[in-house]
């Protein structure tokens, strides 16, 4: 047994693919395998998982068996699934149970998700050993409406609002307690829990194990799995940045292209936007293409009061002409006043529209000195970032 308890693993793989236009997302291969290859190679390598179970449509039942079950290398079950989500956990959940080893913990994984990795998996069975069921979720960079009839009613607490993935964990007990008197329908299997009354633990997940649900999916998953694939083969980069100004009186304040209402602005050549103009010199500096000084100087009345966001976007075409994309960004802002906790989420997706990079992770964070210096007495605004560059190595070096 590879683990002190027994984990059996559930792919579902038993929907229509209905806004695929025709696709079957499951068999739709890149870098020559199909999706729910991805996952069936995961569970079959992991050493967190004892067994695992493919559910699918009856469609495709002899083709799965055909081609996995032939090669001697893989070792798993496959049954065909019901109508609906539900319908195909209760038959796994039958199968699983009528095991003459019954498992500890099952976990259940979208065959739609081909990037999932050992520590989403390690995470989610960690907790749902304590608490019975545990889920991966994101936070909602976006503001979120409540709609009735094309007209708002509110707008909700995004802050409290996250989107869930798989794989999700749950004790087999729980389980099938939760199935055992399900009539709703449901969308993820910790619902089933939820109306149950169970208690469900949540865990971060990862923005890059997305789901695919539409074609246009399709080439950001490929990009993302060629990025995997070719992680030996990529060149990688760091760069840092920091750039501070002096506040001084009138309004609006700017921060990461976001217009803050403040008595206060700061002082520059340009609009003095010291969170862009630190990840300019971050990009740039990764990229080893200078610094902002060196290719939009102060001295130069081209810029004079310039909306900041020009320079991030003459940035990214620097970087790109290079073959750099961006892969992650840090940034954190360093002042004392004004509070800017509630303009994060604003700023990050603001920056994430200047970069352009639907790939890339983009991080704010917010502190001050504690009193301490000119920026902690209220005089000015500092901020610093931290980017992650990669490109093929057999990308040209030369800058343009």
């Amino acid at each position: 047994m590879k683990n002190p308890i027994k984990v059996y693993a559930v792919i579902l793989a038993a929907g229509g693919s209905l806004r695929m236009g025709g696709i079957d997302k499951i068999w739709h291969q890149i870098n020559g395998k199909p999706i729910i290859g991805y996952s069936i190679d995961f569970f079959e390598n992991s050493k967190l998982v004892d067994e695992f179970l493919v559910v699918t449509s009856k469609i495709n039942l002899q083709k799965i068996k055909d081609f996995f079950l032939n090669d001697e290398s893989f070792f798993f079950d496959v049954i065909v699934g019901g109508v609906r989500r539900q319908d195909s956990v209760k038959l796994a959940i039958d199968h699983v149970n009528s095991l003459k080893e019954k498992p500890d913990l099952i976990v259940i994984h979208d065959a739609a998700r081909p990037l999932i990795t050992e520590y989403i998996l390690e995470n989610g069975i960690k907790l749902a050993k304590n608490i019975g069921a545990a889920i991966p979720v994101i936070s909602v960079k976006d503001t979120i409406k409540k709609i009735s009839n094309n007209l708002v009613e509110k707008t909700l607490n995004r802050e409290k609002i996250f989107f869930s993935q798989t794989p999700q964990v749950f004790s087999l007990d729980s389980l099938l307690a939760a199935y055992e008197f399900l009539n709703d329908d449901i969308t993820d299997d910790a619902m089933a829990i939820e109306i149950s009354g169970g208690m469900v633990a949540t865990f971060p997940g990862d923005e890059k194990n997305l789901k695919i649900t539409q074609i246009e999916d399709l080439e950001i998953i490929k990009n993302l799995l060629v990025q995997k694939k070719s992680h030996l083969e990529l060149e990688w980069s760091n760069g840092i940045g920091f750039d501070g100004h002096k506040l001084e009186s009138g309004g609006p304040l700017i921060l990461g292209g976001v217009r803050i209402k403040y008595e206060f602005h700061l002082k520059g050549h340009s609009d003095g936007d010291v969170l862009l103009h630190s990840i300019c010199n971050a990009i740039l500096g990764a990229a080893s293409l200078g610094d902002l000084g060196q290719h939009f100087p102060s001295s130069d009345d081209r810029y004079k009061n310039i909306d900041s966001s020009f320079f991030i976007k003459e940035s990214m075409k620097l970087i790109t002409n290079c073959g750099w994309i961006i892969n992650n960004l840090d940034c954190i802002i360093i002042a004392e006043k004004p509070k800017l906790k509630k303009y994060v989420f604003d700023i990050e997706n603001k920056i994430k529209s200047l970069v352009n990079s639907p790939l890339a992770q983009v991080n704010v964070k917010i502190t001050s000195t504690d009193g301490v210096g000119a920026i902690g007495e209220g005089e000015g605004i500092a901020a610093q970032s931290i980017v992650t560059l990669s490109r093929t190595k057999h990308s040209s070096n030369e800058t343009l």
